[in-house]
């Protein structure tokens, strides 16, 4: 799969924000119990968990490094800048490049600037950690509070973990103990091996916001009511037949990236499965190749990885379909292939 085709496709999920699972909010409380692992049901409410805050949610600038092991197991780190106001309006930008495990950041190229100006809502809601659903955090892991206290970008800070009880990795938060707010995350498979990670460098709570370019979705999008919408996508969306481990059917959406591109780019159909942390989203397009023919009714699987996000691509019944994530690649193909 080609970059310019990862690009297009991310570029139409930037336009997703109606799609996150309802029950995102800044303030999410879950409960949890202090120093032991142990799954929690949703009676075991133990004491409360302090109110996490999302940076997107606050008003800030929140310069950061995001790492992540690439798939020859080197460490590519990238300075981000994320800008936020409070009000759900953020920006998030791309300051250095380190690919390769080279130790010096270089600045960002074209390249890179123009991918986190396309995918910068996608990273936002989608790359980044964040509760979604407590119910299904609290049937899907098992949460602690780590002890003692850690400090990022000169704050003292406390550390929550959040194991998948099916064994597909863990999330630890760190938490700014003062102010609630998330700065940082660390993500590892089920082998307890790194995939990526979040932290913070500096902070400041009252940035001078003039001049930003906040975030926009480059399409518009609805949600998806069934046969009757179908006219908008010219085909009926293959069904999700198989969700890994605790994750369950989330909302859909279409997204009218004809209203932006044209015929260049048909109507998609969004799917976005979820375990209450950690998203999949499932997409769906009309592909006609050139003289009308369409593909055959058989998938010919393709994958691409950038910047730790999974993309699968697939040709089902003459539907170009991609599945989306950070879950291991056996998994996303699961979920492709159970559509044929």
């Amino acid at each position: 799969m080609s970059f310019a085709r990862i690009g297009s496709v991310l570029i139409l999920l930037s336009a997703v924000v109606g799609c996150l699972p309802q029950g995102s909010r800044p303030g999410a409380r879950l409960s949890y119990t202090s120093g032991q692992s142990g799954n929690i049901g949703v009676a075991a409410a133990a004491l409360p968990l302090a109110d996490f805050v999302y940076p997107e949610d606050a008003t800030l600038r929140q310069d950061r490094t995001y790492e992540v092991v690439d798939a020859s197991g080197n460490l590519d780190r990238y300075r981000e800048i994320l800008w936020a106001d409070g009000t759900g309006q953020f920006s998030l930008e791309i300051a250095g490049v380190a690919e390769d495990g080279l130790p010096s950041f270089s600045a960002p190229d074209a390249f890179w600037q123009s991918s986190y100006l396309t995918r910068q809502r996608y990273l936002v809601h989608y790359r980044d950690f964040r509760i979604h659903n407590e119910n299904q955090v609290r049937r899907n892991y098992t949460w602690s509070e780590l002890p003692g206290t850690t400090t990022m970008a000169g704050r003292n800070c406390s550390r929550y973990l959040a194991e998948s009880v099916y064994s597909l990795g863990s999330v630890e938060f760190v938490m700014d103990q003062q102010s609630k707010l998330i700065l940082g995350w660390i993500r590892r498979d089920g082998a307890g091996n790194l995939v990526c990670q979040m932290s913070t460098d500096a902070l400041n709570e009252t940035p001078n916001l003039s001049g930003v370019v906040w975030s926009q979705a480059i399409a518009p999008e609805q949600e998806y009511n069934g046969p009757p919408d179908d006219n908008l996508l010219g085909f009926s969306p293959n069904p999700v037949i198989y969700y890994p481990a605790g994750f369950s059917h989330g909302v859909q959406r279409i997204i009218l990236s004809q209203v932006t591109y044209g015929s260049q780019i048909p109507n998609l159909h969004l799917e976005v499965l979820r375990d209450g942390l950690v998203n999949i989203m499932v997409a769906q397009q009309l592909e006609v190749i050139g003289g009308g023919g369409a593909f055959p009714e058989i998938i010919i699987a393709r994958e691409a990885e950038i910047g730790g996000i999974r993309v699968m691509e697939g040709d089902v019944q003459s539907i170009r379909t991609y599945v989306i994530g950070s879950l291991p690649s056996q998994e996303l193909l699961a979920v492709l292939g159970a559509m044929n």
